[in-house]
């Protein structure tokens, strides 16, 4: 997002290398040849991904390896490792834009297609190499362009085809298959002719800033082939969920439901009348055609052979390609892996009842077999050979991959006692980044803000709301104590001056009690002498005399009533901390009904703007908090966030917009090394650090008449203005598309307020003078970028719920603790971790049923009535 920019003064090149690393440095997934896939094993061993940087493949350009095509690198430029189409672009996320010429006509030089790549981008970062197969009389090239910002798999095709359009030339013909999201781009290798031009310094490419006209047609175009597919689609389905009841084959299903033409619209055959051109044709011919009935297709296409799509025959002495819907499926989406097209298409495909087809036809198949016998389905099972078993399927990754933290995204002033906590503790670095960077935004509180627009009045406050998520024992507590270390010592010597002047107030008080009865006496004898004035006035210096007791400044609140929080706010106007150790307690039941005003307040005070009004009558009539302003800080554990986020993702109770305002919300991977570092803290790290916030806690706002915090404002300078106008401009329309879930969606909404917010506290702890500055803008930037990787793992986790259960079953299947034959209480009586409850156990099995690991067995009920049992039967493969 940010090296999309123009050239920054290189007082910035610190900050942007905090961001840049994030998109050169993305593990993409790689291989070597064409045939390698995770799932291939074909001697029993698996062939994992590899994972390749763009960094390194701008490295490899200069001295690629000479290696023949069967064992050269590729790269899909996304970080979801995955060769199927369908995944790639529902969960891929891709990092570059590329292309491959391999039909130059007029043999251009490297310099002339890298001529004509500028000249239709514009000066942007990117990298030419001839391929394998060029020769200096027929060069082929692929060009690679990295992208400003990753790109979701659902929108890669569609720049793909801009790019491919915007390339074309006379002579010069893109191939289109790079328009497929799991099409693989090969790396540098030598062949006969090999040149190769880099621009590793220029600018990244931002297609959403240079292609907004372009992506807007092709959205128009898309959406309107969707909605007519759609359309035709849905009349399909119907046919074939009908049939699905009477047993319906999941090939037969495939080809009822998925229209050919669709099919081949939706996998880049172009069409030409009545035949279509295959994706891998280096013709242009239109060598493919379908059969009189639609259900069949031949291709005449070589390329088509070569990459092995269908099944060859013999047409009227032609050979050619042939197959059917299921046959284009299997190779697009499943790289011709048949089996996981099965499972896959299984799952899609559902009956009437809404169960899917496999499930469906493993019940047929195991109704049938106790029509045929009376031994039980268990026993029937366990009498079958191993081998007509079928292979089980392994349970997806829990968790989404987030960014690494960098110190970089830290203020200058208190980096080197963050890296020092996070190296002597040995913990995640997370975890004291950001209970110092809540610290720092609740001593800022109410004394400064920041107003993002050039002439609106709308006002950012500088409190931020922190949470850290992790299991018990990876020092979630001892860090976060850490980072607010510099605050409770504030508060600790804010105690020590309260008691003295506690202490003096004592005196004060008892002085001033004895005045009031002498000017009391004094008025009782003008009464009596009939003086009223002389009693009047006597009377009024006794109230005038009364001392007010003094205040004890609050900077953090651990275990509060929410009624006792309403008086340490209204005693404090500028703001405090709200540090609880486990944040669940604070998120859990505030959604009910008889919370209202305590979850009104929390909300009021993430803005810190309005004021906050309470009429309750036991806590006294128009309690007035001016302007409430509250940073929150806290640690939870997985499973529990995950159960909370399950609740807001579904509209329950919990979902009120709490959740969404923990901008700064970090989970991070915990590393499996670990070294025993025994120092004494970096005493001058320490101090520098409690300096910073000792100046931010004494900076004193303006107040009004009524004794309410003005803070000061402060405005970003000019370039940093122009920066964050481009990227408000960008953020809006991004959001607006709403293709996120309500609830990811509502929490990236927040970060209207985040990156003002950080940028403001960053420009403050590094005690800029004045306005906020471009670097302390790009910083906040990066804190976007990195925060919202672990966003994206926190949301999705509120569905992994049962895949942890089912990952816990699984695992007590291999170690032999669950019979081979068993039922869902058989589990839960166990009281075993994540399986404590008959839903919870149940749920698992049928994840573990989906993935080919179980089978389900419902007996029907008996003559005497009650509800049908279901047990379950393990894969023998599991055991082995």
């Amino acid at each position: 997002m940010f090296a999309a920019q123009k050239e920054r003064p290189a007082t910035v090149a610190a900050v942007r290398e905090a961001v840049t690393p994030v998109l050169s440095e993305a593990k993409l997934v790689g291989g070597i040849g064409r045939h390698h896939t995770e799932n291939d094993t074909g001697k029993n061993r698996p062939k994992p991904y590899q994972s390749v940087t763009l960094a390194q493949i701008f490295d490899e350009a200069s001295s690629p390896p000479s290696v023949p095509k069967d064992s050269a690198p590729w790269v899909i430029f996304s970080t979801h490792r995955s060769r199927n189409a369908a995944e790639q672009r529902e969960h891929g996320e891709f990092y570059a834009l590329w292309a491959d010429f391999d039909e130059a006509l007029d043999a251009p030089t490297v310099d002339d297609l890298d001529a004509h790549t500028c000249s239709r981008l514009g000066p942007v970062r990117r990298l030419l190499y001839s391929t394998r197969s060029a020769t200096e009389a027929a060069p082929k090239y692929r060009l690679i362009v990295p992208l400003a910002q990753p790109c979701p798999g659902a929108r890669y095709g569609v720049l793909q085809q801009i790019l491919a359009d915007k390339l074309r030339a006379p002579g010069l013909k893109p191939d289109m298959a790079a328009i497929r999201p799991n099409q693989v781009c090969y790396r540098p290798n030598r062949g006969e002719h090999y040149e190769h031009v880099a621009h590793p310094d220029l600018p990244l490419f931002d297609p959403a800033t240079a292609w907004i006209r372009e992506i807007a047609e092709a959205d128009a175009q898309h959406a309107a082939e969707a909605q007519a597919r759609q359309e035709r689609l849905a009349q399909a389905r119907a046919a074939a969920t009908t049939a699905t009841a009477a047993g319906l084959s999941v090939i037969d299903a495939c080809n009822e439901h998925y229209s050919l033409p669709d099919l081949l619209a939706s996998y880049g055959y172009a069409q030409r009348e009545s035949a279509w051109i295959s994706p891998f044709s280096q013709t242009g011919s239109a060598g493919v055609r379908l059969s009189a009935d639609g259900r069949h297709w031949f291709s005449f296409h070589g390329s088509d052979a070569a990459a092995g799509i269908g099944k060859t025959t013999d047409d009227s002495g032609q050979a050619c390609q042939h197959g059917d819907a299921f046959d284009l499926i299997c190779f697009w989406e499943h790289a011709n892996d048949r089996k996981a097209a099965l499972h896959a298409l299984g799952q899609r495909f559902t009956t009437s009842e809404g169960v899917s087809l496999e499930k469906q036809n493993q019940r047929n198949y195991m109704a049938a077999k106790e029509a045929e016998t009376a031994a039980s389905a268990a026993e029937e099972f366990a009498a079958m050979p191993v081998d007509d078993f079928p292979d089980p399927l392994p349970l997806a990754d829990a968790l989404l991959p987030v960014m690494p933290f960098d110190f970089d995204l830290l203020p200058e002033a208190v980096r080197p006692w963050v890296a020092d906590v996070a190296e002597r503790m040995q913990c995640p670095p997370d975890f004291p980044a950001v209970a110092t960077m809540v610290a720092l935004s609740a001593a800022i509180g109410q004394r400064a803000a920041i107003e993002p627009k050039r002439m609106d009045d709308w006002r950012v406050r500088a409190n931020l709301w922190g949470m850290f998520v992790g299991r018990p024992g990876v020092m979630k507590s001892p860090a976060s104590g850490a980072g607010t270390l510099p605050l409770r010592r504030l508060a600790a010597e804010a105690a020590d001056a309260f008691e003295e002047q506690r202490r003096d107030f004592e005196v004060e008080r008892q002085l001033a009690d004895m005045q009031a009865k002498a000017d009391e006496n004094a008025a009782a004898k003008a009464v009596k002498s009939g003086d009223t004035e002389l009693a009047r006035e006597a009377l009024r210096k006794a109230q005038e005399g009364t001392p007010q007791p003094p205040t004890l400044r609050r900077y953090i609140v651990n275990d509060a009533t929410f009624a006792a929080l309403t008086e340490v706010l209204i005693e404090n106007p500028l703001g405090v901390l709200l540090d609880r150790d486990e944040i669940d307690t604070l998120l859990r039941g505030l959604g009910r009904d008889e919370k209202e005003l305590d979850r009104q307040l929390l909300l009021q005070a993430y803005d810190g703007e309005s004021d906050f009004v309470s009429d309750r009558i036991m806590r006294g009539k128009h309690l007035r908090i001016p302007a409430p302003c509250l940073g929150v800080l806290g640690g939870i554990q997985p499973a529990r966030l995950a159960r909370y986020v399950a609740d807001v993702a579904q509209g329950g109770e919990n979902d009120y917009g709490l959740l969404q305002r923990f901008g700064i919300m970090v989970w991070p991977d915990i590393s499996g090394e670990w070294k025993n570092v025994d120092r004494w803290p970096d005493t001058d790290a320490k101090t520098a650090t409690y300096e910073v916030f000792k100046r931010l806690a004494e900076m004193q706002p303006r107040w009004a008449d009524n004794g309410d915090p003005i803070p000061v404002v402060r405005k970003f300078t000019n370039p940093a203005q122009k920066l964050f106008d481009e990227w408000r401009v960008q953020f809006e329309i991004d959001l607006r598309k709403a293709e996120r879930p309500p609830a990811l969606e509502s929490h990236f909404a927040k970060y209207r307020k985040l990156i003002p917010a950080i940028a403001l506290v960053c420009s403050m702890a590094d005690d800029e003078d004045g306005a906020v500055s471009e670097r302390s803008l790009l910083r906040a930037l990066a804190w976007a970028e990195y925060l919202k990787s672990h966003a994206l793992r926190v949301y999705h986790s509120g569905g992994q719920a049962k895949f942890d259960a089912a990952r816990e079953l699984l695992r007590k299947i291999k170690a032999g603790k669950v019979a081979e034959s068993f039922k869902a209480r058989d589990i839960y009586r166990h009281q075993w971790r994540a399986l404590t409850d008959t839903q919870t156990v149940s749920h698992a099995a049928e994840v573990l049923v989906d993935h080919r690991v179980l089978f389900a067995h419902e007996q029907p009920a008996g003559v005497s009535g009650g509800r049908p049992t279901v047990s379950y039967s393990i894969n023998p493969k599991v055991l082995e």
